[in-house]
């Protein structure tokens, strides 16, 4: 198994994408995930905390009220394009429970509790890639704030004329900005 973290998390044409490997230069893997996901990551990764209590931290509440520790996360598979992973939880009884979930939430629940965050070595040598030999073409891939996604997505609102939706982003980036200030 790979002990890996978070190199990025970028923009593509495809989407939001998040770059796994155990160092800079190492094999990495690219896992596309949706804005919510790359929002609650960027938010911890750079130690923004949320107004309420998000399901990550419901989640990692009912751990805890149940007396039970996130020993590790694991994304250990690929079918059909879409990434398995799971939950490595053990009990007060030291019973390990292994939960079936997305990998985002396994990131997202591992970064949180501060549980090392693993890929299988047979999914990193299967689908992972050296940066040098990326897919992603870097041109096509930022490094960017949520506010600074939301803006992107914005702009394409208003380019496509999905007005509802450009004041929907409006809002969602005047509100990120404002809870900014208050920090």
């Amino acid at each position: 198994m790979y002990r890996v973290k978070i190199i990025c998390i970028g923009i593509t044409e495809q989407g939001f994408n998040i770059n796994l490997s155990e160092t800079e230069d190492g094999p990495r893997l690219h896992i596309n995930i949706g804005l919510t996901e790359a929002q609650l990551i960027s938010l911890h990764l750079t130690g923004e905390e949320s107004l309420r209590p998000l399901s990550a931290d419901l989640t990692l509440k009912i751990l805890d009220d149940l007396d039970a520790t996130l020993k590790k996360s694991v994304i250990y598979e690929m079918r059909d394009g879409i990434y398995y992973a799971n939950l490595h939880v053990e009990t007060l009884s030291g019973k390990l429970l292994i939960i079936d979930c997305r990998p985002s939430d396994a990131l997202i629940l591992g970064l949180k509790e501060n549980a090392p965050i693993y890929i299988s070595e047979k999914l990193m040598n299967q689908h992972g890639s050296h940066p040098a030999k990326s897919q992603i073409n870097t041109s096509l891939t930022q490094d960017l704030s949520p506010p600074e996604i939301l803006a992107r997505r914005l702009h394409r609102a208003v380019d496509e004329e999905d007005f509802e939706e450009a004041a929907f982003l409006r809002d969602k980036i005047s509100n990120l900005k404002a809870r900014h200030h208050r920090i």
